[in-house]
């Protein structure tokens, strides 16, 4: 593929590589717009999964609410930052951004994993003990009770 042979790992470090002020936009950014999209269908997708599914455990519904905010949000924010490449705005179509915005979904990603694997698991297990110990308590139906009236 011809987006590999151009690929220098070296600039990566150069400032003025990095901190351009408007860099050409005719470069292989598109490949981007794609991946951006697949994200943005992603989310939408896990979204309406784990809402057909587990909509009843409120555990389910936060890691529901974080895939989604994982995968949108940086998208949504790497689509406009390659909008504002292909227009040559000045700072905002620089690779800095996209760079940070790489180092936030990873950092963004490995809170999410730390959550799926300890925090996840620990919740559902009190979860499950709450609903064992809610399915012993008296209910308070209404229906059953007679109302003397006056």
């Amino acid at each position: 593929m011809e987006i590999f042979n151009n690929f220098d790992p070296k600039k990566l470090v150069e400032p003025a590589y990095l901190f351009e002020k408007t860099p050409p936009a005719d470069s292989d950014y598109r490949y981007l717009v794609f991946i951006f999209g697949f994200l943005v269908i992603i989310a939408i997708a896990n979204w309406f999964w784990y809402r057909r599914k587990f909509i009843k455990i409120p555990v389910y519904r936060e890691i529901r609410n974080k895939l989604f905010n994982i995968f949108f949000y940086p998208s949504i924010v790497g689509l406009f930052l390659i909008f504002c490449r292909w227009q040559a705005i000045p700072y905002l179509g620089s690779r800095f951004f996209l760079g940070l915005l790489l180092i936030v979904f990873v950092i963004w990603l490995i809170y999410l994993l730390y959550f799926r694997l300890i925090i996840f698991p620990k919740e559902i297990k009190e979860f499950l003990k709450q609903e064992n110990f809610n399915k012993y308590l008296p209910k308070n139906n209404q229906k059953n009770r007679k109302v003397k009236s006056k």
